[in-house]
């Protein structure tokens, strides 16, 4: 089973992926408009404000891993973004904790990279690998993608670097980690979890059978994300990192 990058989080997959653009079917939010609402942009009655970055004090070196730096450039981007994300989910946002929690995934992210400088990556791994982002967000095509991308700034050889970089983390992680197949213990376990969340619900619940395919994908998931962090966790032990925040 293909595992995908879902270690370094949902919450920042668009960052991480593809340099921070997250293209939309339609083309995309512009970076005027993305610039818009990480400044605090509103939905036109003053409510559901964004907040605005607080960037003070962010040094020019985020974090170091090994001998690869970290740049503010790198980090302040992934850190808007972010922020947005966490502003649409409602709730208290400390943004101190969440430029942490944005350092740590980029430091993760760099010491895959690291991991993986040594495997061979084709043109039709890249092609492969931009035809997935597609399916991912909904596209027909890799050239869909590209197009979306180069609509936010980005030239087709630096997209097309993105996707390698992201095809050799992929083949790495693919390399490391080996989960088992769930068990039927297992998936009735989770069946009877999501169940019991369901509590009083007035939806008709499926049964068993009928979502024992997505139980699976989703116990085998969680499976290879335990295993993953401890890929990084051995990666960590093994590399001089430094976070300057």
């Amino acid at each position: 089973m293909r595992i995908t990058r879902s270690l370094l989080a949902a919450s920042v997959a668009a960052v991480i992926v593809l340099a921070g653009c997250s293209p939309e079917a339609d083309g995309g939010e512009s970076p005027e408009a993305s610039e818009s609402a990480s400044a605090g942009a509103t939905d036109g009655s003053g409510e559901n404000a964004l907040p605005e970055a607080d960037l003070d004090g962010i040094p020019d070196v985020v974090a170091q891993v090994n001998d690869t730096e970290i740049s503010s450039d790198d980090f302040v981007p992934a850190f808007e973004a972010r922020l947005q994300q966490a502003a649409q989910q409602g709730g208290e946002i400390d943004q101190d904790l969440l430029k942490l929690q944005v350092a740590d995934l980029l430091v993760d992210n760099e010491l895959l990279m690291q991991a993986s400088a040594d495997i061979e990556v084709t043109d039709a791994d890249i092609d492969s690998t931009l035809a997935e982002l597609a399916a991912q967000f909904g596209m027909g095509s890799a050239d869909e993608v590209i197009a979306a991308f180069t609509e936010q700034g980005m030239t087709e050889q630096e997209i097309r670097d993105e996707a390698s970089s992201q095809f050799r983390v992929g083949s790495y992680l693919e390399s490391e980690v080996s989960v088992p197949e769930p068990t039927e213990e297992e998936l009735r376990e989770l069946y009877d979890a999501v169940v019991a969340q369901m509590g009083e619900s007035t939806e008709e619940i499926p049964t068993f059978e009928e979502t024992r395919e997505q139980l699976a994908s989703q116990a085998t998931s969680e499976k290879q994300n335990t295993a993953i962090e401890g890929v990084l966790a051995k990666l960590r032990d093994a590399a001089d990192v430094t976070i300057n925040l």
